[in-house]
């Protein structure tokens, strides 16, 4: 893995910091959350423990908890118009073309009992201003309109625990005759004000939807309402065996007890047992106080419950029944609403009613959204440059390495020799104290490949004259009598003489070569004409081996403009090398390969039989004083690889390269060695 990826993937641990502010900011709002709800419900307990001490109020409660069953009394807005559609009346705009989801209890209509299959009928009462109003919806029956001539009609009845009967009928849509039972007869009562409307509905064919509006005082009574219908030839009721509903409703009289806690941020609604209310006050406004925040501009509540990991739950009101005492948390997408539910009464005692308390803490919630993301954006921001600060440091520590390692390469050629010196870098630390080091081992070899150049030339010097004083001491003693035994020990140090005298020739040749290149000048000739005299000359030098050249076939002449004598030099070593180890009747080629286009590379190619170049070594054969001969094959002469070196040097010299590679043969122990010689060689004509 590279040394980029690892610094990733350790910056990539300070994304951790973003989920540990998540973390704390959740369990920081787990305990604020508590702490509100705690002040919460011990408001709504202090608030609980005053109103208990309230006789009147207490009575009033136990009053309406013996009115049973009751029906929940609303209070609809003053501007309402008695027109017989129940337009004004509670329920979902979305559902208006749906009658049994429009008149359900979810929107606080109560159903009659005892319907058959397909029809729907509810009923609901309502305060408007100074008067009692009731509206009746029913669906799937027709209605049988009333007539002298006939004996039964649909007709809506009411008997109220006072003593009052009513009756309502209609001859006609839209028009209703409201009828009072007295004198053991129905009379035709002008007080109250009935209207019956007759509509198509979408599903059940026929929609009928009553509204009768009677005195106010009639809320004190208990009432049970009838709905007679022909078509269905018996009655439907509001109540189990039709009997009296009491009427619930809000008691203003009990206002000023629970008006002082009346704000936008917070709520306060009595209930009774059976969780009908009896009192109310506070608006309680989400987003109070905040009016540039609603539901369509909530995205800091939005990060809220992102980052607390709370879903959103809608304010609704309390579910009736109330059992127990409980508190509990709106999260809405305005604001969070913090609710306590309280039993009223004697401790030890069933409860008589309940106080509910909603609040809310619009501007608390928002700041703290708002600083809960700023938190978290920072926290972000600072993971990211953390991440893009790693990266750049080892960006550029990467490419400080890749260029210290491009250099080190670039410092010794292919051939294993110090080229030009080697920069290191200035920088205090660890990598510039690497390339440091680099530039020192480098400087010390090529100072010792240096000091292996000239030791040639120093042995070479050295031992002349050691030499020549061996030779005149053999030479005297060939003058003087020896035996036979003697002789043969003289001949052998003759010969031992010739071997050092040849090896000193060799070095010798090495340093002369490397001195003629200095004054080397380059001519043009014909390379084709030169090598067809070489491998005459060759073959006559190597009569063992058959010794052949290769031309290609091109429409210009085999002119070039390099040094002759070097390349003759250069050709010299590869073939007396290749003569020495081909076996005998074998082939020695020399090819060239001209360039197609005008200004090239010149290939020339000494291919011969020959045991394999060692694969370790097929580079290093070429550098001085390395050989890859086996003792069998260093024969009477010596070798010490200089040959190649003086090649190659040739090459250099002509700003070419030299490489030889081998082909194992698959019946023998012999290879097809070749030395392919490269030249830019620039040709003039």
């Amino acid at each position: 893995m590279t040394l980029k990826r690892q610094l990733l993937l350790l910056g990539l641990l300070t994304l951790a910091l973003p989920w540990l502010a998540v973390s704390y900011i959740q369990q920081l709002d787990s305990t604020l959350r508590q702490s509100r709800l705690d002040s919460v419900e011990q408001l709504a307990a202090s608030v609980a423990h005053s109103l208990s001490k309230e006789g009147a109020l207490i009575a009033r409660l136990k009053q309406r908890n013996l009115q049973t069953p009751a029906l929940f009394t609303a209070e609809l807005p003053k501007d309402y118009v008695l027109d017989g559609y129940l337009t004004e009346w509670h329920y979902d705009e979305a559902d208006n073309a749906e009658p049994a989801r429009r008149y359900s209890k979810n929107n606080g209509w109560h159903p009659f009992i005892n319907l058959p299959t397909g029809v729907l009928a509810a009923a609901q009462f309502a305060l408007v201003e100074d008067g009692l109003w009731l509206g009746v919806a029913i669906t799937g029956v027709e209605a049988t309109l009333f007539s002298p001539q006939r004996e039964s009609f649909d007709a809506l009845i009411l008997r109220f625990s006072h003593g009052v009967a009513l009756r309502v009928i209609t001859s006609v849509a839209g028009v209703a005759e409201v009828q009072r039972w007295q004198g053991g007869r129905w009379r035709r009562h002008f007080e109250d004000v009935a209207l019956w409307q007759m509509s198509a509905a979408q599903t059940s064919g026929s929609l009928q939807t009553i509204e009768l509006s009677l005195p106010l005082a009639y809320r004190e009574h208990s009432v049970t309402v009838e709905y007679a219908s022909a078509a269905l030839g018996y009655s439907v009721f509001l109540s189990p065996q039709n009997n009296p509903v009491h009427l619930a409703y809000r008691d203003a009289e009990f206002t000023g007890l629970v008006g002082d806690y009346a704000s936008e941020q917070q709520r306060v609604t009595l209930y009774d047992w059976r969780g009908l209310p009896v009192q109310g006050t506070g608006s309680l406004v989400l987003g109070a106080g905040l009016p540039e925040f609603n539901e369509r501009n909530s995205w800091l509540m939005r990060l809220y419950f992102l980052l607390s990991g709370r879903p959103e739950y809608r304010y609704q009101a309390p579910q009736v029944p109330m059992s127990t005492e409980h508190s509990e948390w709106f999260f809405n997408r305005v604001s969070p609403v913090a609710r306590a539910v309280v039993a009223l009464g004697e401790k030890g005692q069933a409860p008589v009613g309940w106080l509910v308390l909603d609040k809310q803490d619009a501007r608390f919630y928002i700041l703290l959204a708002g600083i809960y993301g700023q938190f978290v954006f920072v926290c972000t921001i600072f993971a990211g440059v953390v991440v893009i600060a790693l990266l750049g440091f080892s960006s550029v520590h990467s490419w400080r390495i890749r260029s210290l390692a491009k250099h080190a390469e670039q410092a010794i050629d292919p051939m294993g020799n110090v080229r030009a010196p080697f920069r290191s870098s200035r920088i205090p630390d660890e990598i510039g104290q690497l390339s440091r080091s680099f530039e020192a081992l480098l400087r010390r070899l090529g100072a010792h490949q240096e000091y292996l150049k000239s030791l040639a030339v120093k042995l070479s010097h050295e031992l002349r004259t050691p030499l020549a004083i061996t030779q005149s001491s053999l030479d005297n003693l060939e003058v003087s009598a020896l035996d036979i035994s003697q002789r043969r020990y003289v001949e052998r140090a003759r010969g031992g003489m010739a071997r050092l005298s040849s090896t000193l020739n060799a070095m010798s040749s090495v340093n002369s070569l490397e001195q003629a290149l200095m004054h080397a000048e380059s001519e043009t000739f014909c390379i084709r004409d030169m090598l067809t005299m070489l491998v005459d000359a060759y073959q006559d030098n190597y009569p063992q081996q058959v010794v052949l050249s290769g031309f290609a076939e091109v429409s210009r002449p085999y002119r070039v403009a390099a040094a002759p004598e070097l390349i003759v030099q250069m050709l010299d070593k590869l073939v007396e090398n290749a003569s020495q180890l081909a076996p005998k009747d074998s082939t020695i080629e020399i090819s060239v390969s001209w360039p197609s286009e005008p200004a090239g590379e010149l290939t020339l190619r000494v291919i011969n039989t020959g045991p394999p170049l060692p694969s370790a070594i097929e580079q290093q054969i070429f550098d001085s004083m390395v050989s890859s001969r086996e003792a069998s094959q260093q024969g009477d002469g010596v070798h010490l690889g200089l040959g190649l070196y003086i090649a190659r040097l040739i090459c250099e010299f002509h700003g070419g390269s030299i490489r030889a590679s081998s082909i194992d043969a698959s019946e023998s122990k012999r290879a097809l060695v070749t030395f392919e010689i490269i030249l830019p060689i620039i040709s003039e004509g």
